[in-house]
C-alpha cells in the first residue's frame, strides 16, 4: 500500500507566496521592456463660461538707430506742423505801411500831397490822435498830430503842409529818414535846388521840400513840405 504524502498548511502557503512571486518578476520585467505612453489628462468642460487661452510674451525689439531718426523727423514735422497752425494773436506787430516816394511829378510825405483833404489823410492813416489850432488871422491852420508826423490843413480842409516829426517814420524818400546827414539827403534826392548852413530845399512848381540841418553835424533835424504861393 503506497504512502500518501501530505503537506502541512503553511508550507502550502510558502509555496503559493512564492509562486506569485515568480509570477510577479515576470510581470514587472516585461512592462519595463516597453516604454508605456503617459496617458493625457483633459480638462473637464466648464459649461457656461470659456477658458482664455494663455498665448506666450511677445518681445519687443526696439527700433534700429536709422528708424529712431525717421521716427524723430516725422515728431518734429508734427509739432512743426502744429505751431504753423496756431492763430495769430491779435495783438501781433502789424506791417508798417509804404508808400510811393517823393518825386518832381509826385511830391508827397507819408502818402500825403499838398491839397489833399481830411478824409484822404484818415483812409491812409486812420484818426489824428490830438488836434489844435495855429493862431492866424488870415487863415487859421488846423492841426492834426499823428505818431511821428503832424498834417496842416487850411479853412477848407485841404492839407496847406506836412511834417516829419520822429526818425522812426519812413517820410518816403527813397529811403532818407530824419537824422540823417545833407549827403544821405543828396544821394536820395539828388542835388537840392538850395543849399545854405541852414537848411536844404527841392522845389516843384506845386510843393517846397524843406529840410533843417544842424549845423555842426550836418545832419536833418526837420522835414517839411509846403504848398507854394507863388
Amino acid at each position: 500500500m503506497k504512502k500518501k504524502w501530505s503537506y502541512p498548511a503553511a508550507a502550502c502557503g510558502t509555496l503559493l507566496i512564492l509562486s506569485i512571486g515568480f509570477a510577479g518578476c515576470g510581470t514587472k520585467n516585461a512592462v519595463s521592456d516597453k516604454q508605456q505612453p503617459v496617458p493625457t489628462a483633459t480638462p473637464p468642460a466648464v459649461s457656461g463660461s470659456t477658458i482664455p487661452a494663455v498665448s506666450a510674451p511677445i518681445s519687443v525689439q526696439s527700433p534700429a538707430a536709422s528708424d529712431q531718426e525717421k521716427l524723430a523727423g516725422v515728431n518734429n514735422n508734427v509739432s512743426q506742423a502744429a505751431a504753423d497752425n496756431k492763430p495769430t494773436p491779435q495783438n501781433s506787430t502789424k506791417p508798417k505801411k509804404t508808400f510811393d516816394s517823393y518825386s518832381i511829378d509826385k511830391p508827397q510825405l507819408v502818402g500825403i500831397a499838398i491839397g489833399n483833404s481830411i478824409s484822404e489823410t484818415a483812409k491812409l492813416h486812420g484818426n489824428a490822435s490830438s488836434t489844435y489850432v495855429m493862431d492866424d488871422s488870415e487863415d487859421p491852420i488846423t492841426v492834426h498830430e499823428y505818431d511821428g508826423f503832424i498834417v496842416g490843413y487850411n479853412g477848407k480842409k485841404q492839407v496847406e503842409f506836412i511834417e516829419i516829426t520822429k526818425d522812426t517814420v519812413d517820410p518816403g524818400l527813397n529811403g532818407f529818414h530824419l537824422g540823417q546827414t545833407t549827403a544821405d539827403a543828396a544821394k536820395a534826392l539828388g542835388k537840392p535846388d538850395s543849399i545854405t548852413d541852414y537848411v536844404m530845399t527841392y522845389k516843384t512848381k506845386q510843393t517846397i521840400l524843406k529840410l533843417d540841418l544842424e549845423t555842426k553835424n550836418k545832419t536833418i533835424q526837420s522835414i517839411k513840405l509846403f504848398g507854394r504861393n507863388e
